[in-house]
């Protein structure tokens, strides 16, 4: 999949960057589609499959992840339309986080992540005195992070055994 793909579909940015000799940090960023996140059922199957890619990626891991979000952003004054998006990179994220950093346990990830995700529009509205409001959600996406060693198995299995490495998939 082209690291490229658009924001309305279901998909993993993942990013490989060496932090010591023999140790590498793990980004994935799942995509989830505004399509998906405003259908309750397809949300709960989707961060299902989320808790299961990273429970078996990560065995026996500490995993962060952060939810943030990519939408639109409307000038009260002009019209005029931006489209906001988060980083891989924490200090980036500030107007599109929708939770902190959060420990990831699969038996409570699911409905941690309901909750953060039921208040998405007010938690995307600006707080300050700019004229630029929420208009449109395009996806929330899910930030995680784990550091592995060279020989873990998720480097090969997803080909990101180099130093500093990226790869869109599918999930």
């Amino acid at each position: 999949m082209d690291h490229r793909a658009p924001r309305s579909l279901l998909k993993v940015d993942a990013t490989c960057l060496k932090i010591r000799p023999l140790k590498y940090l793990i980004i994935y960023n799942f995509n989830i589609p505004e399509t998906v996140v405003y259908n309750q059922d397809e949300l709960i199957v989707t961060l299902q499959r989320i808790g299961k890619l990273i429970t078996e990626d990560f065995i026996h891991k500490r995993v962060l992840y952060q939810i943030i979000a990519s939408y639109i952003l409307k000038h009260q004054v002009t019209g005029e339309t931006r489209t906001w998006t988060g980083s891989f990179f924490v200090k980036n994220n500030s107007l599109a986080q929708v939770s902190d950093f959060l420990v990831f346990d699969n038996n409570t990830f699911v409905r941690t992540s309901l909750i953060e995700i039921g208040d998405i529009e007010n938690k995307l509205n600006l707080d300050n005195d700019t004229k630029w409001r929420f208009d449109r959600l395009l996806s929330v996406i899910f930030n995680t992070q784990c550091a592995v060693f060279i020989g873990e198995d998720v480097l090969q299995r997803r080909f990101l055994n180099q130093a500093r490495q990226h790869k869109t998939f599918s999930f």
